[in-house]
């Protein structure tokens, strides 16, 4: 029931101004920190664009694996001990699927 609001707390604590990110650090005793300083200044502007773009996506990466997998893998158990596939089962496993890639 959590997982839907790992990207809002990534978004709302990307930097150390906010008053999430002050909260989670005195709270929680962790500090999340998504930053693109690793990148190397002279490298190519694709790997500069995709290291933002991982940055800003991490929440919706993360909540696909913690929300999206397991019910995939879920459904599938369901399915093989029931052993009840039907259209619907399917699709949403598909769109499970889907929302990883």
């Amino acid at each position: 029931p959590i997982s839907p609001l790992i990207p809002f707390i990534l978004y709302f604590t990307d930097t150390n101004e906010r008053p999430l990110s002050k909260f989670m650090e005195a709270n929680c005793c962790f500090k999340i920190k998504m930053d693109t300083e690793y990148v190397p200044t002279d490298a190519s502007k694709l790997r500069k664009f995709m290291e933002e773009k991982l940055a800003k996506h991490a929440g919706f990466i993360i909540e696909a694996l913690v929300e999206a997998f397991p019910q995939a893998i879920l459904q599938m158990v369901a399915i093989v001990i029931y052993n009840e596939a039907n259209v619907i089962a399917i699709i949403s496993i598909l769109l499970s699927m889907l929302s990883m890639a």
